[in-house]
């Protein structure tokens, strides 16, 4: 919302939508309705908004299948409930476990009660702060320790993580989400998950492989079924400086004289001798035109370029002075 009449144009879509509502006989519970505004700024536009001349309250987060999202998107409000859920039911698993001796009964039940939770909808709510990603870690960081307590008897507290992590086969759930959003967006392309609005807001930048010069660029169409390939404006120019500089070069060093070759049975027009003067087929003397047969092409000539001859110079007068040596301008 950037102004005033953003927000009259959202209003009048609220009405359009109550009114499809009431046609449909959709009933709605005005009551849970609320506003978010998502923005980061210290002082957004906030505009009173009404379904059937009810004011519509206004709130900082709202609960959707299980995801909180709050005004900044930080999914802070997410996040901080669910690492005290984890906890709470890793607690759980070690007090019921504690005649557990098996290393892959603990894994599964890590696995289904713990882990599970940690990575629900982990493609929204993905982390991008280091500090959040750390808590969330530190929870299977305590299940490790468990793991080599209950195999060593011993609990230790300076073990790296990686080490655990390596020792018992378990990745990072840092990695897992990573893999789960790649997995995703690899869906997306193949057409294994429907959403065109989300294919359609991916642009593809693959350069084209050149052994000379990489000038293609490859840009996507609005539909994306449908590549255009277009070349970018600086290869054509670049392509001709090299064509320049490899003329001059090949001139530099020798200038090819071509010659048309003679072409078989085309008569070759002379001037006869008589004295009208004029060319041989036109004459109407006895003079016979002189046709050429069975000719070979002639080979083109390569000249050499001619270095400019040296001129000396030597003073008459005194027979002992040095040559001198001069080249022509």
């Amino acid at each position: 919302m950037n102004s005033n009449l953003d927000a009259v144009l959202l209003q009048s879509d609220i009405d359009c939508l109550f009114k499809w509502c009431t046609v449909n006989k959709l009933h709605l519970n005005i009551e849970k309705c609320s506003i978010l505004s998502y923005t980061r700024k210290s002082q957004p536009l906030n505009h009173v908004y009404k379904i059937n001349d009810l004011v519509l309250s206004r709130s900082d987060s709202v609960t959707d299948l299980g995801i909180i999202f709050d005004t900044k998107l930080d999914f802070s409000q997410h996040i901080n409930p669910m690492v005290s859920r984890a906890y709470r039911r890793l607690g759980i698993l070690k007090r019921k476990t504690k005649e557990f001796s098996s290393e892959i009964a603990l894994k599964v039940l890590y696995y289904a009660h713990v882990r599970s939770s940690l990575e629900y909808c982990s493609i929204i709510w993905d982390l991008i702060y280091r500090n959040k990603i750390e808590i969330i870690e530190r929870i299977q960081n305590n299940f490790l320790r468990y793991l080599l307590y209950k195999k060593n008897g011993i609990y230790l507290q300076d073990v790296s993580s990686s080490y655990l992590r390596d020792m018992f086969n378990i990745p990072s759930l840092c990695s897992r989400r990573d893999v789960s959003c790649v997995l995703f967006f690899y869906k997306v392309i193949n057409g294994s998950i429907d959403c065109t609005d989300i294919l359609s807001a991916i642009n593809f930048a693959v350069p084209a492989r050149s052994l000379r010069s990489q000038c293609a660029v490859i840009k996507r169409h609005n539909d994306p079924k449908l590549p255009v390939f277009q070349r970018s404006a600086d290869c054509d120019q670049k392509a001709s400086v090299i064509q320049d500089a490899s003329v001059r070069a090949s001139s530099d060093q020798r200038t090819p004289v071509i010659q048309p070759p003679a072409v078989v049975g085309t008569p070759v027009i002379q001037r006869c001798q008589c004295s009208k003067g004029a060319s041989v087929p036109k004459c109407q003397c006895s003079k016979v035109p002189v046709f050429q047969k069975n000719s070979v092409p002639k080979v083109p000539v390569l000249q050499r370029r001619q270095r400019p001859k040296r001129q000396c110079s030597k003073n008459a007068n005194d027979p002992k002075a040095p040559v001198v040596v001069q080249r022509r301008q």
